[in-house]
């Protein structure tokens, strides 16, 4: 259902086509952004270079850009891992099987499955389509002093109880892992309280570690 924070979160988001680099780690952006593509390595290069050295020169050239690609393909699962994790947030307009009339947040399970398309900013997921996809950071919202249900320590103790209950908790969905840190607590997400899917999807990420997708 649209809301004012799926529109603001949209408003302050970056295109999908351009989050992959917005939000990757510096270490593998600088390294991408040193790599030229192919066509630009040519362009750069002399025409003394070229004829003097040949195949060796576009030898060169093809292995810079096919090293280039595959650092994009890192980013980009890297950024599909972040919004799987609940660490990034998406939006965008639903387009079928019915539209939104606003942007909508996207359910960050979602993205264990499924490639976007990247040129597009278009997902989709068992016939549901959102386009114009934009990537966010998390606006959570801290936890009142007053509210001890929704402190940090409340939090990280029901996550300990329930993973001694159930082992297999880490690898739940993050919605139906919420909806048990909830129960547990015996509250209920009220704005401010830090009992948002978005917050503690944070907290079991810092205690049980990012759930692991891949895609190369």
């Amino acid at each position: 259902m649209p809301s004012n924070r799926a529109k603001k979160l949209w408003n302050s988001g970056v295109p999908l086509n351009r989050a992959w680099l917005e939000f990757a780690p510096s270490e593998l952006r600088s390294e991408f952004e040193k790599l030229p593509e192919f066509l630009q390595a040519l362009a750069e290069m002399s025409y003394t270079s070229i004829r003097d050295n040949g195949a060796s020169t576009v030898k060169v050239a093809l292995s810079n850009a096919h090293k280039r690609r595959e650092i994009e393909v890192k980013l980009k699962d890297h950024l599909l891992t972040e919004l799987f994790n609940g660490q990034l947030l998406a939006t965008g307009y639903r387009i079928a099987p019915s539209r939104s009339q606003a942007p909508v947040l996207i359910d960050p399970d979602k993205f264990g499955d499924g490639d976007p398309d990247w040129n597009e900013a278009t997902f989709e997921y068992e016939g549901v389509i959102y386009s114009r996809i934009r990537i966010a950071k998390l606006d959570i919202f801290p936890a009142t002093p007053g509210n001890a249900k929704g402190s940090v320590h409340s939090i990280n103790a029901a996550i300990d109880h329930l993973q001694k209950q159930n082992p297999e908790f880490c690898n739940l969905p993050r919605k139906s892992a919420c909806d048990q840190i909830r129960k547990f607590l015996g509250a209920i997400e009220v704005s401010g309280n830090g009992l948002s899917n978005q917050n503690l999807a944070k907290a079991i990420v810092r205690k049980c570690g990012p759930k692991r997708i891949s895609r190369i």
